[in-house]
């Protein structure tokens, strides 16, 4: 197997700064595969993990097997590289890594049995953490966080109807809430494909990192409404930003239903004949059209 690709010319090739995803190369080559900033989404419906390329890594070993040693980049690590197709962006070759401040992840902050992280956060004295979200984007502040009703459901649907959504798309909210978390911000699944799942739309992973680390910013505790409504509305404005358009261009309840529980949540579903289906989207759009009726109606 060629390690750099001779068919290919200076000129074709370009740049991208990613980040990577895992380390553990099938062909044993000290490749990592990577997810490119601009070039491939974060969101895995789009592009899943599995197809996602591997990059071969610039090193300064012996350059032959068995001569020199070199300690693989790990997931999580930024890195900077170019494309040595082009456009096609298939064959990655990476040139070195970005100095990152890494923290804790929730099991090393809450098991005492997991390994201790010694390195606290430290963020820039001239940026407020409160418009420092983990996304790398800056919060742009206007969300309406002005939280009314006497039932969470009342609360969600106030909440995404005075954001600008539609009261069909508000529904669809409370619908798809209420099937992950019976619309309890503190709802905690402790094992969902092997991490835990927490809040309204029980988030997991680097998603409920983000929340925890936004509700912080914002002097707020994770499992408050306040904190995870303007979280959601932080997602749809940057990373789920491709799921906030389809909610937005969505006109009924059940179509609103279905593509906040298809782009957003996105549980384990099917396409049958052409059509997207989960087990829990029936549910989710009996609830949604409950309180559409309930509260768009009085």
């Amino acid at each position: 197997m060629k390690t750099l690709y001779s068919e290919y010319a200076p000129a074709d090739a370009i740049w991208f700064v990613g980040k990577v995803i895992s380390n553990t190369d099938p062909l044993k080559l000290g490749r990592v595969q990577i997810r490119a900033m601009g070039i491939h989404t974060s969101n895995l419906s789009d592009i899943p993990t599995a197809d996602l390329p591997w990059a071969q890594v610039l090193t300064t070993d012996g350059g032959t097997s068995g001569v020199g040693s070199f300690v693989p980049y790990q997931p999580g690590a930024f890195v900077v590289g170019i494309f040595l197709d082009g456009k096609s962006a298939q064959i990655p070759l990476i040139l070195g890594t970005t100095p990152t401040i890494q923290e804790a992840s929730p099991t090393q902050r809450t098991d005492p049995k997991a390994p201790p992280f010694p390195i606290k956060r430290q963020r820039s004295s001239n940026i407020e953490e409160s418009n420092v979200p983990t996304d790398g984007t800056v919060d742009d502040q206007s969300v309406n966080s002005n939280i009314t009703g006497s039932t969470n459901a009342e609360k969600v649907f106030n909440f995404f109807t005075i954001n600008d959504f539609t009261p069909e798309q508000a529904a669809g909210f409370i619908g798809n809430f209420s099937i992950e978390s019976n619309l309890r911000p503190d709802a905690l699944n402790p094992n969902d494909k092997g991490k835990p799942a927490f809040g309204l739309a029980q988030w997991r992973g680097d998603r409920l990192e983000g929340l925890e680390y936004y509700a912080k910013g914002k002097n707020l505790t994770r499992d408050s409404l306040e904190a995870q409504l303007q979280w959601t509305m932080h997602e749809l404005r940057n990373k789920e930003r491709g799921a906030g358009a389809k909610i937005r261009n969505t006109r009924t309840v059940v179509e609103a239903t279905t593509v906040i529980c298809r782009f957003y949540e996105r549980p384990s579903f099917k396409i049958v004949d052409g059509v997207y289906t989960s087990p829990s989207l029936p549910k989710r759009i009996a609830d949604a059209k409950e309180s559409f009726e309930r509260f768009a109606r009085t």
